[in-house]
């Protein structure tokens, strides 16, 4: 877990780690159970500098995690400590904040957390209320979202026509990513449970870029749906997009997607020779072990 050592911070990672366990009724604001609690929105995900149509926030920037906390209830000045903690995908936190004030009867404020995410990977935004630091009592149920951070585009001066993107999973998943421009150049970002770690540019040949983009319309890649999942939260996650000329598509696979689907996802490792970074020089994934 990344956060700084203070025994506060360590105080309310234990709370988190209570509300994980057991999703307790919140305390109301005049300290009676359940009667009347304060509430906090659903976080999102916003960008510092700009919003462009169908961008994706990316790796090393600048972001903004907005929620609104509320409070309807009948006593006016609540002194409340808004928390807002950011999961990964295995479910460890990466990111924890807080902010303190006071809610008046029927007011909402809006609070922002300022955060530059590190890895590319399917985030859990969670934040909720409490009523201080030293003493806390929950005052409001934990509201949540999701957001996808895509790896840093390097300096390039065409846009990549191919991603691929491998997220955790319960065990030992390799957590990788890939980005495929026009030319051939292809980066490389692997932070975890891979034989490489870090960034690499690698080159492949043209035709084979041309190949994969012929294999995504021979699959019917623009007509397929945008989202392949049942909910399990241990299984993997493969992200891939494709672009040809103004349309990019991009699908979220996780579970019950199609073969031919699969089968691309696969192809696009196979040409970019991902398993010389993934795998150990035996050919096995590295799993658990500290190297190859």
């Amino acid at each position: 877990m990344r956060y700084p050592n203070s025994p506060l911070v360590l105080l309310v990672f234990i709370l988190v780690d209570i509300i994980t366990i057991t999703l307790l009724a919140p305390i109301s604001t005049d300290g009676s159970a359940g009667s009347c609690a304060l509430m906090a929105n659903p976080p999102k995900l916003t960008l510092v500098h700009s919003e462009a149509l169908g961008y994706e926030p990316q790796v090393g920037e600048q972001l903004v995690i907005a929620t609104v906390y509320s409070n309807d209830c009948a006593r006016p000045d609540v002194p409340f400590v808004g928390i807002l903690e950011v999961r990964n995908s295995e479910g460890i936190t990466e990111y924890l904040a807080w902010q303190t004030g006071i809610l008046e009867y029927h007011q909402s404020i809006q609070i922002g957390y300022s955060w530059m995410p590190e890895y590319a990977d399917t985030y859990e935004l969670r934040t909720f209320i409490i009523s201080d630091l030293p003493n806390p009592r929950i005052l409001s149920p934990v509201s949540t979202s999701d957001a996808i951070i895509v790896p840093s585009l390097p300096n390039h001066n065409t846009e990549p026509v191919i991603t691929l993107e491998r997220t955790a999973c319960l065990g030992s998943c390799p957590v990788y990513s890939l980005v495929i421009f026009e030319d051939g150049t292809v980066y490389y970002e692997g932070p975890r449970y891979v034989a490489v770690t870090g960034d690499i540019e690698s080159k492949i040949p043209e035709a084979d870029v041309v190949a994969l983009l012929e294999k995504s319309e021979e699959i019917g890649y623009f007509s397929l749906q945008d989202s392949y999942s049942a909910g399990v939260t241990d299984l993997p996650t493969t992200i891939t997009s494709v672009t040809i000329g103004n349309l990019t598509k991009k699908i979220i696979d996780n579970y019950g997607a199609p073969e031919k689907l699969r089968e691309f996802e696969q192809l696009i490792d196979a040409l970019a020779n991902t398993a010389q970074w993934v795998d150990c020089p035996d050919g096995e994934p590295i799993g658990f072990r500290k190297g190859c």
